[in-house]
C-alpha cells in the first residue's frame, strides 16, 4: 500500500515536467563523435589534473598522441556506441580533502573524485553534447555554476526580499531558511535519471550518463 502511494507520487511530480528535448536535439546526443571532436576534447581538458588510477596524466596522452590517438579514439567511439562503461575505465581513487583545521568527522571532509583521464574525456563530450539545451531545462533561478549567471544575484535578491517583508500584503509574508546539504552528495540517481526521461532525452542518451 505505501510503495502504491509513493509510486503514485512520484509519477505525479514527474508528470508536471514539460517535455523540452526535440527529437532533433535527441539525434545529435546520440551520435558518435568524431575523431577531430575527440582530439579537440583531449587538447582542451588540463593535461596537469591529478591521474585516477591508471596513472596517466593528460599530458602523457597529449605527448604520446602519435603512438596512442587511434586507440583512444576508438575505445571513446566504442562507448557512445555501446553505452558500455568498462570497470578498468570507470575506476576511481577518492581523495578527502579537508573543510576545516583538524577535522573530526566525515561530514567535514570534501570527497573528490580522481578519475581516469579517458573517462574525463567521455565526460567533456556528454557535456558538450548537452550545453546547446542547458537554457530549456535550467531555470532562470538557478544563479550559480551556469555559465553567464553568478550566486550573488540571488543573495542581493534575497536580501531585498527579506528587507520588505514586513511590509503588509494580502495574506501576510512567510520566509523559510532552509539548512540544504551540497544537492549532488544527497540526490537521488534515479530520480536525476527520471527527471531526465521526463525532460524527453532518449533512452541511449540517458545509459551514457
Amino acid at each position: 500500500m505505501q510503495e502504491d502511494i509513493s509510486n503514485n507520487v512520484e509519477n505525479n511530480i514527474f508528470s508536471l515536467i514539460s517535455k523540452l528535448i526535440s527529437e532533433e536535439e535527441n539525434a545529435m546526443f546520440v551520435e558518435v563523435p568524431t575523431t577531430n571532436e575527440i582530439k579537440e576534447v583531449v587538447f582542451l581538458l588540463d593535461g596537469e589534473w591529478v591521474p585516477g588510477p591508471n596513472g596517466f596524466t593528460g599530458a602523457f596522452f597529449k605527448a604520446a598522441g602519435d603512438i596512442i590517438s587511434a586507440d583512444v579514439i576508438l575505445a571513446v567511439q566504442d562507448f557512445f556506441a555501446s553505452a558500455v562503461l568498462l570497470t578498468g575505465i570507470s575506476a576511481t581513487n577518492i581523495a578527502l580533502i579537508p573543510k576545516v583545521v583538524n577535522p573530526s568527522s566525515f561530514s567535514e571532509f570534501r570527497p573528490i573524485s580522481l578519475c581516469n583521464f579517458v573517462n574525463k574525456i567521455f565526460s567533456k563530450l556528454l557535456a558538450s553534447q548537452l550545453f546547446p539545451c542547458l537554457c530549456k531545462i535550467i531555470s532562470l533561478q538557478q544563479s550559480a555554476f551556469v555559465k553567464g549567471r553568478i550566486i550573488l544575484d540571488n543573495v542581493l535578491l534575497a536580501q531585498e526580499l527579506i528587507s520588505s517583508i514586513s511590509k503588509r500584503v494580502r495574506g501576510g509574508n512567510v520566509a523559510l531558511k532552509l539548512d540544504m546539504a551540497k544537492a549532488n552528495d544527497r540526490v537521488s540517481w534515479l530520480f536525476l535519471l527520471c527527471v531526465l526521461r521526463a525532460f524527453g532525452f532518449f533512452e541511449t542518451w540517458i545509459d551514457l550518463i
